[in-house]
């Protein structure tokens, strides 16, 4: 991509851009709601099960199944496409947006709105095959762990840091425990 592009977008701006379209994609769905959401079919809880995602559909199909799992897909792929891109690139800190700044935005705003598409067509998304306790916990390491993971400040950005340093140089080599926890220090 190209560099110039750095530079053409400010943070602010890219920010009351991103609550413009929040606020806006908020209102789209509360608006599809109304106008085309259909009471669907939702398959019944079964006795013995303590949790249970009651947004799953009672007859889905190949088609409803596969087209959330290629929109998941295709969103992790570029949003780790352009992670990768990023880190390559090396790149400085600027009072702009870098391109794949924009791209992630861009990407992330074409997902969530084909991902409100296809659950006006279909409903429930990867519901079917996913756990309701593997939903929660994937929101919980996003809230959590990945913001704290880079902060070398915090219990769990030391506890990465410190795995992580092992990890490239090991305990042995650096003679002690103690010495590697000065490295750290």
């Amino acid at each position: 991509m190209n560099s110039d592009m750095s530079n053409s977008i400010s943070s602010s701006l890219a920010l009351k851009l991103g609550i413009a379209f929040s606020l806006l994609f908020s209102g789209l769905i509360w608006l599809a709601d109304i106008l085309w959401m259909q009471e669907p079919l939702l398959l019944p809880k079964p006795d013995g099960i303590a949790f249970w995602y009651k947004w799953q559909l009672q007859n889905p199909d190949f088609i409803s199944r596969s087209s959330a799992w290629v929109l998941y897909f295709g969103h992790q792929i570029i949003i780790w496409w352009l992670i990768f891109k990023a880190q390559a690139s090396k790149p400085k800190y600027i009072s702009g947006l870098h391109w794949f700044n924009i791209a992630a935005l861009l990407a992330n705003a074409f997902f969530v709105t084909l991902h409100l598409v296809q659950t006006h067509i279909f409903y429930d998304g990867l519901a079917q095959d996913v756990t309701e306790q593997s939903a929660q916990w994937s929101v919980i390491v996003l809230l959590v762990v990945v913001p704290n993971g880079d902060d070398t400040r915090s219990f769990i950005g030391i506890f990465i840091y410190v795995l992580n340093s092992f990890a490239r140089q090991p305990i042995f080599y650096s003679g002690s425990f103690e010495s590697k926890m000065d490295d750290f220090c």
